[in-house]
């Protein structure tokens, strides 16, 4: 039997210092955007992004960049090997 290889995905909410991999299943089917940041999901990351004043200076502070280079990508993407080996 064969098996199956799960995408893993990094996740950081530096507003709350949680830093989490999740597998796809579990973003799917175990709440973990909403545990991690209060919200349902993805696109909802986006939206604190821009109006979550909070959420932006803790991305702002911990990567070191100003407001209008926060990415997506920065809280929510998928893991790199780095990551994977890190956490």
């Amino acid at each position: 039997m064969a098996k199956v290889k799960e995408t893993m995905y990094y996740l950081n909410n530096p507003e709350r210092h949680i830093v989490m991999l999740a597998s796809e299943t579990q973003l799917k089917y175990e709440g973990i955007i909403k545990e991690i940041f209060g919200v349902v999901c993805e696109s909802d990351l986006q939206m604190m992004i821009k109006f979550n004043k909070g959420f932006k200076e803790s991305i702002c502070h911990e990567f070191g960049v100003d407001e209008n280079k926060i990415t997506l990508s920065m809280v929510f993407r998928q893991a790199t090997q780095a990551d994977l080996v890190e956490n």
